[in-house]
């Protein structure tokens, strides 16, 4: 906004400047070597172009901090696409992993059904204690 104002200003003292000019070289006086001008007019125009020098100034100085603001802007998207990059590769890397747990949880699940001990190998295991049991019961009844 102030640089459209500035550019604005500097256009009318430029276009009033070139005005006066035209004015001044299309008097009849514009033949003569000295143009004078009285201390009322010649005091407002001197602190105008001083103005303008210094409103130039100005508008170079907001013109550079532009410029830096706007590389400054475009390093900060470059910054947020490699962001943007690195959180899609974690959250691969998260799904991944999520995957490896659930096939891990599963091999574990079937390593504990692996070692449990099965109906008939429990029955197989307590029919020979039962027999080695009854041998002994056997042996003992006939000594006794």
């Amino acid at each position: 906004m102030k640089h459209q104002i500035l550019c604005y200003l500097n256009r009318i003292k430029r276009y009033a400047i070139v005005l006066l000019s035209v004015v001044f070289l299309l008097s009849p006086n514009a033949q003569a070597q000295q143009v004078c001008f009285s201390e009322e007019v010649a005091g407002p125009m001197i602190v105008e172009l001083e103005k303008m020098g210094l409103i130039q100034q100005q508008l170079s100085l907001q013109e550079q901090s532009t410029n830096s603001v706007k590389e400054e802007a475009k390093a900060l998207r470059e910054i947020v696409n490699v962001q943007k990059e690195q959180v899609d590769l974690k959250d691969k890397a998260i799904t991944d992993l999520q995957r490896i747990a659930t096939t891990q949880d599963e091999n574990c699940k079937k390593l504990v059904e692996a070692a449990k001990p099965s109906f008939w190998s429990r029955f197989g295991t307590h029919a020979a204690a039962l027999g080695v049991g009854g041998i002994i019961a056997a042996v003992l009844v006939l000594l006794l």
